[in-house]
């Protein structure tokens, strides 16, 4: 079996890289590398999931001197795996008979060993391996679902010889005696949420079990739903006028629709079921409003919209945005903050006016004037909060607030803006040595020539995460020459090395979050080639825009827990986060 082939070759590839900055200890004189391994059990059955632990029979050396595994688990002259330095191995042998289980052992230096080991398996049983497969899912109370069993497979018996039965609904009681078909259909008599659930019988009566949720409701998604409103801003005293007369069902021109209104979107309909698609009410709620419409087909199956509106007081106040120029600094640091996103439904902004208070003690620090930019040095170390208040021509006013970061520190610092996303992006940035850095991870999408468009994705594709750690880019993009802000680039290895011979002291401690480089990584992870999310809280990588003599793509790897900070080579597929240097 080759089942491990794909995770050891990504092994082997990190491994390697790491041999780039090894020393030399070809004049040393290393000990006589002897191949051994501890195999648990000594025999066993087809069921038996074998433990290979080299660690604990052999030195495995170091960074500096590695040695390299690989194993013929049946001694059939085929290599079963890429080279590895993993400790331990596992392995199964799924027919029965005697096996010559082989491994090399080697060094980079050529130096080799090999040890085979003679394994015996005899037959044994395992369960059926269940898999089941409703289509669809989640559908209306009309529809026929098919539950498909016949993807279950079974390590010992064919497909033909198992034998399965069902429970639709998950009460306990089976819907079907066991039967030779993996493949059945079933409707449902009321809407709910169900767990179906499927076992299946092999030739030794070992029995697989599998559970899947199946959603049985009144939607109807050939139903068209439009709900439009006749002016885009209202006010508490005027009447809404709700129109649904372009709603249709699909392929049913002449279907005989149903209209019902839930003007709050709190299940209290204000009007049930009605032939007459205009509905007019007042809204005397203030906000951002959710009105439901529900629309209804003679045979009672139904599809929502939500249609929001906004609801304004006769004169509401001004909308406060506060900007930061950069959110992390030091004593030396001249904070920038700015109030020029901010707006007003009922006036221009000529005539707001705008106060400041810089350090949060309750007290504004900035008379009423129309200042939109403000400058601020915080000479303590700490966390200091920031308020910005908007107040119109009617004395209604709005606040927005915001926080930064101050560490102790003396290296200079400023910002870069993004002006291609949709928003203006603020990054902050410090000079260490003679190089200009971004303080924090690029998080940018836009447009770039050719009409290419940069494209982001955030850690487990929460926004939340792009907020906090910036986003993860892939190789295609980073290469792109206009990927970073005028002025600025995807770095190379070589500003790398040159960024930790500017350090001092504890190079990983002075790199992370608050540390004295003031370059502050956060441990974000990445994403591996098959678009896993990994190493949050652990380790994070940085694209660097060097490909190495083989075309390779490479990375800047950091993991304070193994006390990593080095090169590595990574595979196009991964995503990494980026940190723009200035050209």
């Amino acid at each position: 079996m080759k089942a491990s082939r794909n995770i050891l070759f990504l092994s082997a590839i990190f491994l390697f890289a790491g041999l780039s900055g090894c020393k030399d200890n070809s004049d040393e004189l290393l000990p006589k590398l002897e191949a051994n391994y501890i195999l648990t059990p000594d025999f066993g059955l087809t069921t038996t999931i074998f433990s290979f632990n080299v660690a604990e029979a052999m030195d495995l050396g170091d960074n500096d001197d590695p040695v390299f595994i690989r194993f013929d688990w049946d001694n059939d002259g085929e290599w079963d795996m890429m080279h590895s330095s993993l400790p331990e191995y596992e392995h199964r042998y799924f027919q029965p008979g005697l096996y010559h289980a082989t491994m090399e052992v080697s060094r980079v230096s050529g130096d080799t060993d090999t040890i085979q080991r003679l394994i015996k398996i005899e037959q044994g049983y395992s369960p059926p391996q269940a898999i089941l497969i409703v289509t669809p899912d989640s559908a209306h109370l009309l529809t026929e679902f098919v539950f498909d069993g016949s993807l279950t497979h079974d390590d010992e018996d064919s497909l033909e010889t198992l034998l399965f039965r069902w429970d639709f609904n998950g009460d306990g009681n089976w819907d079907t005696e066991f039967q030779e078909n993996s493949i059945t259909k079933h409707k449902y008599q009321t809407e709910d949420s169900y767990t179906a659930i499927m076992e299946v019988k092999d030739t030794m009566d070992l029995i697989g079990r599998q559970e899947t949720p199946v959603i049985v409701n009144l939607l109807n998604h050939l139903i068209k739903p439009r709900a439009t409103v006749a002016c885009e801003f209202f006010t508490v005293e005027e009447l809404f006028t709700f129109d649904a007369s372009e709603s249709y069902e699909e392929g049913k021109p002449e279907s005989s629709l149903l209209y019902s209104w839930d003007i709050y979107n709190d299940n209290a309909w204000e009007v049930q079921d009605s032939e007459n698609p205009i509905y007019t009410d007042s809204i005397t709620k203030e906000g951002s409003i959710n009105v439901k419409l529900r629309v209804t087909a003679p045979d009672g199956l139904h599809m929502d919209t939500i249609l929001q509106v906004k609801v304004h007081p006769e004169n509401t106040p001004p909308y406060a945005n506060l900007t930061v120029g950069c959110r992390v600094g030091n004593p030396l640091t001249q904070f920038y903050f700015h109030s020029r996103k901010s707006w007003d439904r009922d006036e221009s902004m000529m005539n707001l006016r705008i106060r400041w208070d810089l350090d949060d003690d309750g007290e504004w620090d900035t008379d009423l004037n129309d200042q939109m930019n403000v400058y601020h040095q915080y000479n303590e170390p700490g966390q200091h909060i920031v308020r910005m208040a908007i107040i119109d021509s009617g004395d209604k006013e709005s606040v927005d607030i915001d926080t930064i970061m101050v560490f102790e520190g003396n290296h200079e610092t400023s910002f870069v803006i993004e002006k291609r996303d949709i928003v203006d992006e603020y990054y902050g940035t410090v000079r260490i040595g003679n190089q200009w850095w971004m303080q924090e991870n690029f998080n940018s999408e836009f447009i770039a020539a050719g009409d290419y468009e940069i494209i982001k994705k955030c850690y487990r594709n929460n926004p939340d995460n792009c907020d906090k750690y910036g986003g993860l880019y892939s190789f295609s993009d980073m290469r792109r020459s206009d990927f970073c802000p005028k002025g600025w680039r995807v770095p190379n290895l070589k500003d790398f090395e040159i960024l930790m011979e500017n350090l001092e002291g504890d190079q990983i401690r002075s790199l992370l979050f608050g540390g004295s480089a003031e370059f502050h990584i956060q441990l974000a992870g990445y994403t591996d080639i098959f678009g896993k999310f990994m190493g949050l809280g652990e380790n994070t990588h940085f694209w660097a825009r060097d490909l190495s003599p083989t075309g390779v793509p490479m990375a800047w790897y950091f993991n304070p827990n193994r006390k990593i900070n080095q090169r590595v080579y990574v595979g196009k597929s991964y995503e990494f986060y980026v940190r723009c240097i200035k050209k």
